[in-house]
This record gives structure tokens, sequence and C-alpha cells, in this order.
């Protein structure tokens, strides 16, 4: 069964538009089609975060190392229980990602 996927407000309106400038947008796509089956599948590799942001797994956004010296990241939180995937962040700031946990204006993909 694939997993529903919600994605932060932010992603939508800030993440999503910067993905389509950098050319990155059909990568991320890509990505949420992996996820909303496994999301645990290697590869693509993925990391589990620390700290504040420990519930949550990241995965590059660029599949070329050449685009950021600092990849961008794909952040996001699996409830295994409602069998759903929250996405926080398709950036490289995670201090905005660690905002936007904490926020519940969640939409559905």
């Amino acid at each position: 069964m694939a997993y529903h996927i919600r994605k932060h407000l932010g992603v939508v309106n800030e993440d999503e538009v910067y993905l389509k400038e950098q050319g990155l947008f059909g990568y991320y796509k890509e990505l949420l089609g992996i996820i909303r089956l496994n999301p645990a599948r290697i590869p693509p590799r993925f990391h589990h975060l620390l700290r504040e942001l420990k519930p949550c797994l990241s995965r590059d956004l660029t599949d070329d190392s050449k685009y950021h010296t600092l990849p961008d990241r794909l952040v996001y939180k699996v409830d295994e229980g409602k069998k759903e995937v929250i996405v926080f962040s398709a950036r490289l700031h995670y201090v905005k990602t660690e905002r936007r946990i904490g926020s519940e204006w969640m939409v559905p993909l």
C-alpha cells in the first residue's frame, strides 16, 4: 500500500518554486514517487537527522554534486500508523525545517 504524502505549505509556496528555478523539480518529483511507495528505500540513500529534527529523514535533492557544494535536501517524517509521509522542506535550510515541524500548515499532495 502506498503512503499518502502531505507537504508543509512552505514547501509548496517557496521550495517547489526554487526547485523549478534550479532545474531540480523533476528529480524532486521522482523522489516523492519513490518515497510514496517505500519511504526507506535505498537507493537513493537517506540519513536520519539528529537533535530537534530527530524523527525526520533527509535525502539529497541533487543527483549530481555539480549543482551545489552543499546539496539541497528533502526532509520528511514518516508516520507508519497513518501510512503518511510529511514533507517539511525541499531546500538546504534546516533552520527553516525546524520552524515548519511545529506548524500544522500541511497540504495534501
